[in-house]
């Protein structure tokens, strides 16, 4: 099998067409085989620049064109970021084994011309086609002419939106999809050109990580009817381009790992409606600063705040019953409110950079005298 592992596409250093018989860092070039090389550039490819077959990576925009065809090089693939600079791409004939390459490289399939990555967690996902397929089109192919995505029998769940190259979608301007109540697991995951999503007001359910992955989604508009209860595992983990989300009204879960390595979130609401934050919630969201809690969210479980490197206050509502195992673990947080009495505590309350610790006057007694803040319990002032 004929592989080539070349270095991260924002390498601007690094130039000339990049061709392998064999795994080897980019420096070492020699031909791969013809109609197959993986040519970089600054700026986007010329018509009359490189064969048929060809690739070509623009490391100013982060995007992939290819293969060449005789009408030319054809619409670009987003693939990466400066989030992974580090990542590599390789390529070979067929798809990435499990053991191939390392978290975050990108690796295309010369052979069936498609494009995987980034691989998480010894995985690399289903890929992106980069040239013909019957189901997903080709970058050649017109918008007009792709199919859209696929609905259950009863038309009421949205299994897979299969256009990769969709930026901006409003669920309620399509008849059928103003209908959907259920979005099923991954439907919308690994998209690399999705912007926005306008998510349709009969919707009461996300599975899980309905958007994970999708690099580039900037801002999700929730439907206006509140009819949203649940948002599942994943569903939003890596969109590193989301910076404020507000969850609607209605909303009663938000999942475990829901928001988790979101790097560019620095905003979140959370509804009164919403009674459950289940554990990791908000993993590694390095850039969070504020986040509301309404009156009405009864639960927090573990590790939701865990890495959150950037967040340094949180107020907790009244309403708070119950708070998982070291909520603020890895985290940069110094400073707590409680305006209620003392929860019920599910693990461990590990104050790590915590500082001040602020409750009501009515119970600061019972926060001073309970055993999880035994040992800080110095750091325990009355709210004014």
């Amino acid at each position: 099998m004929k592989r080539l592992l070349i270095g991260a596409a924002i390498c601007c250093t690094l130039t000339a067409t990049v061709t392998s018989c064999k795994k080897q860092t980019i420096e070492e070039r020699t031909e791969v085989q013809e109609g197959s090389d993986i040519r970089r550039g600054q700026v986007p490819p010329n018509n009359d620049e490189g064969k048929v077959g060809d690739y070509y990576i623009n490391e100013t925009t982060y995007e992939i064109y290819g293969p060449k065809t005789a009408q030319g090089w054809g619409v670009a693939v987003k693939f990466g970021s400066a989030h992974n600079e580090s990542s590599k791409i390789r390529s070979g004939a067929g798809a990435p084994s499990p053991n191939e390459g390392y978290e975050g490289d990108w690796y295309i399939d010369l052979e069936n011309k498609v494009l995987y990555g980034p691989k998480t967690s010894n995985q690399w996902g289903t890929g992106i086609s980069l040239g013909k397929n019957t189901n997903n089109g080709t970058n050649q192919t017109p918008d007009s002419e792709l199919p859209n995505y696929r609905l259950s029998s009863d038309r009421t769940i949205l299994l897979y939106w299969s256009n990769p190259k969709t930026q901006v979608l409003d669920m309620n301007q399509i008849a059928e999809l103003a209908n959907v109540e259920t979005i099923a697991e991954g439907a919308f995951a690994r998209k690399r050109a999705l912007k926005k999503v306008t998510i349709g007001n009969n919707v009461t359910k996300f599975e899980g990580a309905v958007f994970e992955g999708d690099l580039y989604l900037e801002e999700i508009v929730f439907g206006t009817q509140g009819k949203l209860r649940a948002i599942d595992v994943d569903a939003f983990a890596r969109c590193y381009s989301l910076k404020k989300v507000t969850l609607p009204n209605g909303l009663q879960q938000l999942g475990y790992n829901a928001f988790a390595e979101c790097i560019g979130l620095k905003e979140v609401t959370v509804p009164s409606s919403c009674e459950a934050i289940l554990g990791l919630a908000f993993e590694k969201c390095t850039a969070l600063t504020q986040v509301t809690l309404n009156e009405g969210l009864q639960q927090i479980q573990e590790g939701v705040f865990k890495g959150c490197t950037a967040l340094q206050k949180v107020v907790f509502p009244a309403s708070l019953t119950l708070m998982g195992d070291n909520p603020f673990e890895d985290s940069s947080v110094t400073e707590i409110t409680f305006k209620g009495d003392v929860p019920q505590m599910n693990g461990q309350f590990i104050p790590v950079n915590i500082t001040k610790i602020y409750v009501l006057p009515a119970y600061l007694n019972n926060y001073k005298n309970s055993p999880h803040f035994a040992e800080i319990k110095d750091m325990i002032e009355p709210l004014n």
